[in-house]
């Protein structure tokens, strides 16, 4: 079976600073893979309602975007690398919180801002770690394989996780996410940090050359939480024996896009990045036009699988594009708008569907996220 366009040999000729970045990728995105988006399920499966659940996704993504600027700031003080490294205790703190957390409380929504906080000061430097280091020949084929990577070997995670949760018990699997948690931080030391030869700047972060990205961050930041929210509403559908139907929907979006981040990845470096973000456009306004229509849940995985490769040829060349426009100059401040404009993104779906209708909300998540994909399909991005 030929193989070649996983351009494997490609893995040998990367720099130690790749290998490293691919290889902390490859566990972290597993050891978060088998929890992350059972958190919410599992609120709702110990009391908490639906707007409760939402209100935890909203104070993560808060926490997110209150946070960027401490993340971008550390970032050129300490070094990417140790700033990276300050996420694991956030991680154990913020999984020692949720392993107490036996009824409703408000405490989750302090959970929710240390989940956002772990998050962003992990992607802001590790962001700027890649494209510095990326080559910007073949970036495309690079970021495909640092998405493809983590994907092939938690493709299962999620399926694992659920067996986990409903036969051990979600206390087990947070210990087992924790170890493998502090594994990852290994490979990033073993070359030296280093720090960029540049003062962040709050003023510089806003720059008008940064502000006319914001409207393609902000539709992506709606894609982004409209697959969030995806779990939730197979959970919902699934009733009582949701959990490990969430799992395979997850498993199923998973392996999609594994395969598809590989080739389009490839494609990026060759073929208009403009052409395949309307393909991915049209093709995703389609995907969530059906999956407002269908709601068997035969449909329901077969939608899993189909949005997890097509979503791909959104998320993958514009970030391409945002590792294009970054430069020694830049580099933490636009990656760290990059993921301001996200955030807002994610935060106003969030914010929209909390106040709507329980009856029409996933109808509403679904027709937004419809229309964020035609935005790629219609405009011409920057």
């Amino acid at each position: 079976m030929h193989i070649n366009f996983l351009n494997i040999h490609r893995l040998v000729s990367l720099s130690k600073e790749m290998k490293e970045i691919y290889l902390n990728r490859l566990l972290q995105s597993f050891s978060l893979s088998l929890i992350g988006m059972f958190v919410p399920i599992h609120l709702m499966r110990i009391g908490y309602s639906l707007n409760q659940a939402i209100l935890y996704l909203i104070m993560l993504y808060g926490g997110m975007m209150i946070f960027i600027p401490f993340a971008s700031k550390i970032s050129s003080k300490i070094g990417i690398k140790h700033t990276i490294a300050i996420t694991f205790p956030a991680w154990l703190l913020y999984f020692y919180l949720l392993f107490s957390l036996k009824f409703p409380s408000p405490l989750f929504l302090l959970i929710g801002a240390i989940y956002g906080f772990a998050n962003v000061v992990y992607w802001v430097p590790l962001n700027s770690d890649f494209s510095r280091n990326s080559h910007k020949m073949r970036l495309g084929a690079e970021f495909g394989i640092l998405n493809a990577i983590p994907l092939l070997v938690g493709a299962f995670a999620p399926m694992i996780g659920a067996v986990v949760i409903t036969f051990f018990g979600f206390d087990n699997l947070i210990a087992v996410v924790c170890i493998l948690l502090g594994v990852s931080l290994i490979p990033l030391f073993l070359t030296g940090d280093y720090k960029f030869n540049f003062g962040y700047s709050l003023k510089k972060m806003f720059d008008k050359k940064h502000l006319i990205f914001f409207k393609d961050f902000f539709m992506k930041g709606i894609l982004f939480a409209s697959n969030v929210i995806w779990p939730i509403y197979v959970f919902v559908s699934f009733g009582s024996k949701g959990v490990i139907d969430v799992g395979l929907a997850a498993t199923l979006g998973a392996l999609g896009s594994m395969f598809f981040t590989l080739i389009i990845g490839r494609m990026s470096d060759k073929y208009s990045k403009m052409k395949l973000l309307k393909i991915g456009g049209l093709s995703n306004f389609f995907i969530w036009i059906l999956a407002i229509v269908f709601v068997s849940p035969l449909s329901i995985m077969i939608l899993s699988f189909i949005k997890g490769f097509l979503f791909v040829l959104i998320s993958l060349p514009m970030f391409v594009i945002a590792c294009e426009q970054t430069n020694n100059r830049n580099n933490v401040e636009f990656m760290a708008f990059r993921e301001f404009g996200l955030c807002i993104g994610r935060l106003s779906i969030l914010l929209i569907i909390l106040f709507v209708a329980l009856e029409i909300r996933f109808f509403v998540v679904f027709l937004l996220a419809a229309l964020a994909s035609i935005y790629f399909f219609l405009s011409k991005i920057t």
